[in-house]
């Protein structure tokens, strides 16, 4: 696999798991494990989003972030 491959499956993982959070409230669980399970869902996603980031290198991030709309 290569490394950009491997960026964008983290990446997308990344985005998964941040969607993912939002599913949380539904789970017949305590408040207290909802908040526990949001909150190491959402921290996982930040690690896979910084991994991807580190895989694919600075060129790539600068690549990303000249494609974001609101960027001129």
């Amino acid at each position: 696999m290569s490394r950009r491959a491997l960026g964008l499956a983290l990446l997308a993982l990344s985005w998964s798991l941040w969607l993912l959070v939002f599913a949380v409230p539904w789970l017949d669980v305590s408040t207290k494990a909802k908040v526990s399970i949001a909150g190491g869902i959402y921290a996982l996603s930040y690690v896979a989003f910084a991994g991807a980031i580190g895989v694919m290198g600075k060129e790539a991030w600068e690549q990303m972030k000249d494609r974001l709309p609101w960027r001129s």
